[in-house]
This record gives structure tokens, C-alpha cells and sequence, in this order.
């Protein structure tokens, strides 16, 4: 028996979510009742009509332990409220409020993982702070719900540690026409998108083309490092761009404009190490060969399909190094882009969602 009414729960302003909005979307176009609980920040834009219910929850406290409190209790007077048979939670940080409000009323609950939460680099020698968050999963993470992540490399770590199985949903993008241009004219253009934040290469990417004439560079994101990033970029005679922030659908377009995407992250984060970042696709599905870490999940896909260059450390020598290998041999990296996005779309994974949440509730005793 299918449950039609879900609910999803995101500590994040839901804007920006593309994993989250690709997945309501889907189940919402497959005949489920969806919602996306999120946060409404003093900055947050209203969205656009869409297939699924958005509900935002506005928070006194914006960050640090006050507003992870405060959220879940928000969250869990809602889910208390909410006309829904199913409570679907992202990551720890809302678990706690979902996993109560699905006890007390007796609702499914499922569980999706976008990375190993307590090996987030934030918490890196806060050692207080990681066992409360450790905590929490060994106490809701149970054989009664059920769990799923973004890669295999993550569901085979998150199995072990919670003793559950976890099943593996990539978060490809969604096929498209938008391709980058077939020759390289003018100067090479690389992209980087996402969080401009410590331990993402960013700086190290300026560091690599200042000296570059025919190379540069577009940021679009913002994050902890973005002034710094804007002192350096200031000071850099390269052709360096900062664009901040863009919505999804302006994203998708703007991808197809470059010709190498980079996807860069320090190794010294688990999370990091075993992660499969959505612009790593997002650049494959636009035809832009990649220049992407030497990562389990990253080295899986380049070394089936050819379709860029494999980095071992985050140094502007190593860096420049392969964006001239990619610049070498760009014909034959985008022909080898354009054979993986057949494969490494999301139609693929979709129907993996949908089979979970059309599984039959596990029968239990909520009491």
C-alpha cells in the first residue's frame, strides 16, 4: 500500500537544495502528496510555484547550538500538526524532531543521509559537539526506518556504523540540452560552483591561472573564505570573476557556458573523501570534461569514462598541471562527457526513490 501524504525535512533554506527539490518533484510527479519543510532566513527569496508544498519555518537563533534547538523543536511542533503519513529526514540535524514526532503518532519514518554528518569539517576538534551529534543517530538510526544516501562508498560506511541498511541514491542531475561549446575559442573558461568555503580549492584554483592569460575563471557560490577570496581575486591580474549566488535554473544555463568544471575538496574531511558532490555531475551532464579529486567516487566515474583528470592534493602546481592535460586532450574528454550523461542521469535513480517510499510500511509498535 502506497502512503500518499510525505513529508521532508531540511535544516536549510530549501532555495539552493537542488537534491531536495529533484526528489520531491519526482515523487510528487509519481503521485505522492509532498511537502519541504525548511528554514526561512532574513534573506531568503520567495520561490517559484512548484509540484510540490514548501513550508518554511522561521528561527530567532541562526546558527551554534540555540538554533538546532530551537529548529527541532520548531520542527517537531509542526510534524505534531502536519497532515502526513510519512516524515522523511536530511541528515541528523533534523532526525531528532522527526524521529519523536514519528513515534508519538505512530508515522513512517525514513531517513536520507547526504553525507557522513558528524565528519562534517566544522566539527573538527569539537569533540563535545560531534558526540552529541553522534549520539543522536546511534539513538534514532534503527532497524525501523528506512535509510538511504547519496553514493555507494557512503551507504557501505553508514551500514556498518549504524548496523542498518542503507541503499545508495545518486543525485545525478536531470538530463538536458544545454551543452558547453565544442572547441575551445578565445580563452579557456573554467567554472567553479558551489560553497566558497575552506578546504574547497578555491583559493588554490586562483593561485594556479594568475600567471594564465589565456585561462580563467568564474566562482558562483559564496561562503566562510568569500572575502578572502574577493582580497585575493583583487590583487590577481587573471581573469577571475566572482557571480555569487545563482538560482538552480539560471545555474543549469550558465554551466554550458565553460569548458573544464572544477571540483576540488582537502582530504583531510571523511566527508569530503567519500562524497559525490552535485556539481561533479552537473558539470558531466553540461559536457564540461572535469578536473575533480582523487576520490573514491570521483576516481569510479573518471576511470570508466575518461572524461577529465584526477588530482591528488589541492597545490596550484598540481592544479594548473591538469588543466593543461584537460586542455590537451578536451576533444576527446567532452565526446566522453557526452557518452557518461547518458548514463549518469537522474531518470536512473528515480526509479530507485520511488521504490523505496512504494515499499510497505515496516509494521511496528510506535509505543
Amino acid at each position: 500500500m502506497k502512503l500518499s501524504k510525505i513529508t521532508f525535512t531540511v535544516s536549510n533554506d530549501i532555495g539552493h537544495d537542488q537534491r531536495m527539490q529533484r526528489i520531491c518533484h519526482s515523487l510528487a510527479h509519481a503521485g505522492w502528496d509532498v511537502t519541504l519543510v525548511g528554514r526561512l532566513k532574513p534573506a531568503s527569496t520567495q520561490l517559484s510555484k512548484s509540484s510540490f508544498n514548501i513550508h518554511r519555518l522561521g528561527c530567532y537563533f541562526h546558527r551554534g547550538f540555540l538554533f538546532y534547538a530551537e529548529y527541532n523543536f520548531r520542527l517537531l511542533w509542526y510534524l505534531l500538526r502536519a497532515d502526513t503519513e510519512v516524515i522523511s529526514a536530511v541528515d541528523l540535524d533534523t532526525l531528532m524532531a522527526c524521529s519523536l514526532a514519528s513515534r508519538l503518532r505512530g508515522r513512517k519514518l525514513y531517513f536520507d543521509a547526504h553525507e557522513i554528518f558528524t565528519e562534517v569539517p566544522e566539527l573538527k576538534g569539537r569533540g563535545l559537539v560531534k558526540a552529541i551529534w553522534t549520539w543522536i543517530g546511534r539513538r534514532c538510526i534503527n532497524n525501523r526506518i528506512s535509510c538511504y544516501t547519496v553514493n555507494e562508498s557512503l551507504a557501505s560506511i553508514l551500514s556498518r556504523s549504524y548496523g542498518v541498511p542503507f541503499t545508495a541514491v545518486y543525485n545525478y542531475p536531470v538530463l538536458s540540452d544545454h551543452l558547453t561549446a565544442m572547441e575551445i575559442e578565445g580563452p579557456l573558461r573554467l567554472l567553479y560552483q558551489g560553497m566558497v568555503n575552506q578546504g574547497r580549492g578555491v583559493l588554490e584554483a586562483i593561485e594556479a591561472i594568475k600567471d594564465q592569460k589565456d585561462i580563467s575563471l568564474d566562482i558562483i557560490g559564496d561562503g566562510d573564505i568569500i572575502q578572502e577570496v574577493r582580497s585575493r581575486v583583487s590583487q590577481n591580474p587573471a581573469a577571475i570573476n566572482l557571480l555569487g549566488y545563482v538560482s538552480p535554473k539560471q545555474l543549469k544555463l550558465l554551466t554550458s557556458d565553460y569548458h573544464i568544471g572544477l571540483n576540488l575538496l582537502d582530504a583531510s574531511s571523511d566527508n569530503y573523501y567519500y562524497s559525490s558532490a552535485n556539481k561533479f555531475y552537473d558539470y558531466i551532464m553540461a559536457g564540461l570534461p572535469v578536473i575533480t579529486m582523487d576520490f573514491p567516487e570521483y576516481r569510479k566515474i573518471i576511470d570508466e569514462y575518461e572524461l577529465g583528470v584526477v588530482v591528488g592534493d589541492l597545490k596550484a602546481s598540481t592544479i594548473l598541471d591538469a588543466v593543461l592535460q584537460v586542455k590537451d586532450n578536451y576533444a576527446y574528454h567532452r565526446a566522453q562527457c557526452l557518452q557518461a550523461r547518458q548514463k549518469l542521469q537522474w531518470s536512473i535513480e528515480e526509479r530507485k526513490l520511488i521504490a523505496i517510499y512504494s515499499s510497505d510500511p515496516v509494521s511496528e509498535d510506535f509505543a
